[in-house]
């Protein structure tokens, strides 16, 4: 559990050249965050010199990282043993105590041992600051705070205790408190995100939805790699999504190389609907991402199809994305489901086969593979297994047992343990969301069938979103009350819902499914979601996507190189084509005087990678967008090149690179590249 501590603890310990090789390698490595190794290292120290109480801290810190809280108590001890009583350390290791204390839930002896680290060292701002970190896990923020002015008594313009702060009101629901302790961190630090993320959370939590949103912004724009604040930026934006996409909008228009902007953008067209828009920023990211990026993005274009309806294209993109990086057991699982959907039962059970075996302790997959055998493969034995398994890995899943439940009453006729499972759906689905309730279910399935009503229009009053109009068309369905549930599918349809697979799947609408109203509904809205097809679905081309053919002349210069003239950005400039090269590089000669001329910008850069050279080592170089170039009037856009430390290597366009375009034939007695589009 390191803090600000490490640097510290590593000037502290004692100087280089007064400590033994075995003990100097084991604090490197724990520095480095290499544990293993910083325990070899240790243990030899440990059996050279027994009574080394630096040895014995350090390894209680390596414990308390990997969780082996007794051996870490062990260590302490054995440290607060041998060190001498005038080392600095000693109070660190009475703090190192109190935190084993405090992972142990032992609070009479966590709270002891961080007063004996103070007695040592009343002034150490670290020990009243991992006191107060504790405190707030603990839930004790009464004290965390107590602790934390104490930090700022001792120093006033501390920023992380005043950050702390904030989520020790945040945890109290002082969202007032929140805001001001967040305004004086501004106005120590513009610059840091988080404060603007916590007042953005506050703002919202009172109701001032377009502070949360200009505030989320400002924080996404400090901090963009920061998911969880890319999370809030979106969630609050649904509350004025003219404001969300035009604060997105300026950002992509500031760096336009960005794919991280435009990724945003792309999820806050998702939230509305847009589905058009949204499919478009992908085409666009995928113009811009790097290889090793392109399997997140498919992962996420699937999940967008999914909700779409467009399952084969969600199983495309979730195929494509697993041939990449096949280490996502969530992929299996979501393809799996997809072909729940498109009625592959084998390929579904195949995959949830996968995930499972990937990542046994996830629950969802034993229920979607329960629910594939109770319901479509008539195995009612695998089902109720299935549904069991997850059930005892999570007990807190209401779907699970709602499936369970109607399983024992439907097949195997045993209304005790069916009602057992519907009473703790009902117990355990207490709270309205946005998506994913099933409490008005258990209510229907106990007879309680105002409760189940009353639950729903509460559902829907707080969210009058797509998913739970649905849910009330199936209510209304299984209540005979079908007029209510063809209205609310209808609403449905009307606020974005179209998966057409599964309702045609969904026994819960058995009741109305035949009725001509419904299948007017059905062929109604489905004539006019053909009308409107999205960009990106099938016969749409990406804006790079070859068509035609075209004739590159080439000025051969030996070793399986040729020059071509080429415009980036409008500049001309000679080119490589490097049948052996994989990649397109720029040399930062040609990258100085663009930037000079004004042909790029400092907003060109994009990032680094890490690139093989020819003798095999590696170089990480930085990467760079050219958002036009030019060879014999292909004209390629967004570009993503490396920027080589070579000044004399020009620029080089690999074959393989180019290959990404279309099909390459070269000429050499014409001394033409033929460029053919993949896709004629």
């Amino acid at each position: 559990m390191k803090n600000t501590l490490l640097i510290l603890l590593l000037a502290l310990s004692f100087n280089t050249f007064s400590q033994t090789y075995n003990l100097q390698s084991g604090i490197n490595y724990y520095g480095e965050e290499k544990y293993d190794e910083a325990l070899a290292f240790l243990k030899k120290e440990i059996a050279q010199n027994p009574k080394e109480g630096k040895a014995y801290y350090y390894l209680a810190l390596i414990n308390v990282e990997k969780e082996t809280y007794a051996q870490g108590l062990s260590q302490v001890n054995l440290a607060i043993t041998h060190l001498t009583p005038s080392d600095t350390l000693v109070a660190y290791a009475w703090k190192l105590k109190g935190d084993i204390y405090f992972h142990l839930d032992d609070l009479e002896k966590f709270e002891a041992s961080y007063a004996k680290a103070i007695e040592l060292n009343p002034s150490e701002i670290s020990i009243y600051y991992g006191r107060a970190s504790d405190y707030y896990g603990l839930e004790k923020y009464d004290k965390a705070i107590a602790d934390l002015n104490k930090v700022l008594e001792l120093d006033e313009g501390n920023i992380k205790a005043r950050d702390l702060m904030t989520s020790v009101y945040m945890a109290q629901d002082k969202y007032t408190e929140v805001i001001k302790v967040s305004d004086r961190i501004i106005k120590l630090d513009p610059a840091f995100a988080s404060a603007y993320d916590n007042r953005s959370y506050a703002n919202f939590k009172l109701g001032k939805y377009d502070l949360a949103i200009i505030d989320s912004y400002t924080a996404l724009s400090l901090d963009e790699k920061n998911s969880r604040i890319r999370g809030n930026f979106i969630t609050f934006s649904k509350k004025n999504f003219t404001l969300g996409l035009a604060k997105i909008g300026s950002l992509i228009k500031e760096n336009p190389q960005k794919d991280i902007w435009v990724y945003v953008r792309s999820q806050l067209y998702r939230y509305k609907k847009d589905y058009k828009n949204a499919l478009a920023d992908f085409t666009r990211i995928f113009e811009m991402v790097p290889d090793n990026y392109r399997s997140a993005i498919l992962t996420s274009r699937a999940e967008l199809y999914g909700e779409m309806g467009l399952h084969d294209k969600a199983i495309a993109d979730f195929t494509e994305s697993i041939e990449l990086d096949s280490s996502s057991a969530l992929d299996f699982g979501n393809r799996g489901d997809e072909y729940r959907l498109i009625g592959n039962y084998a390929a579904a059970i195949k995959d949830f086969d996968k995930a499972i075996e990937m990542d046994p302790e996830q629950p969802w997959y034993y229920y979607r593979r329960g629910w594939v055998k109770d319901e479509f493969l008539k195995d009612p034995e695998g089902g109720l297994e299935d549904y069991t398994a997850g059930i005892e890995i999570d007990r807190n899943y209401a779907y699970t047992y709602l499936h369970r439940g109607r399983l024992y009453a439907k097949h195997f006729k045993d209304t005790l343990r069916a009602n057992a499972d519907f009473r703790k759906v009902v117990e355990l689905d207490t709270i309205v969301g946005s998506g994913g309730n099933s409490r008005h279910y258990g209510y229907f399935e106990l007879g309680k069938y105002d409760q189940a009503k009353a639950w729903m229009t509460k559902t829907l009053i707080q969210f009058p979103e797509e998913g739970n109009y649905y849910d009330a068309a199936c209510l209304y369905s299984l209540l005979k009350l079908y007029p209510q549930s063809i209205a609310y599918l209808d609403t449905a349809f009307t606020n974005g819902y179209r998966d057409f697979e599964h309702l045609a799947k969904d026994d819960d609408l058995d009741n109305v499914r035949n009725l001509p109203e419904f299948k007017s509904l059905i062929t109604r809205w489905k004539a006019k979601f053909a009308s409107t097809k999205p960009i990106g679905v099938a016969g749409e081309k990406s804006a790079n996507m070859i068509v035609g053919t075209y004739i590159i002349p080439f000025k051969p210069t030996g070793g399986g190189t040729y020059e071509v003239q080429s415009k980036i950005n409008g500049l001309p400039l000679s080119m490589l084509f490097d049948t052996g090269a994989s990649d397109i590089s720029i040399s930062q000669t040609e990258v100085d005087f663009m930037i000079k001329n004004g042909f790029l910008s400092d907003q060109d850069y994009i990032g680094t990678a890490t690139y093989i050279l020819a003798n095999g080592e590696k170089e990480k170089s930085r990467t760079i967008m050219l958002k036009q170039v030019e060879i014999g009037g292909l004209v390629l856009k967004n570009v993503r090149a490396s920027v080589t430390k070579n000044r004399t290597a020009g620029m080089l366009f690999g074959q393989s690179a180019m290959s990404r375009y279309g099909k390459i034939t070269i000429d050499n007695q014409k001394r033409q590249i033929i460029l053919t589009g993949n896709n004629k």
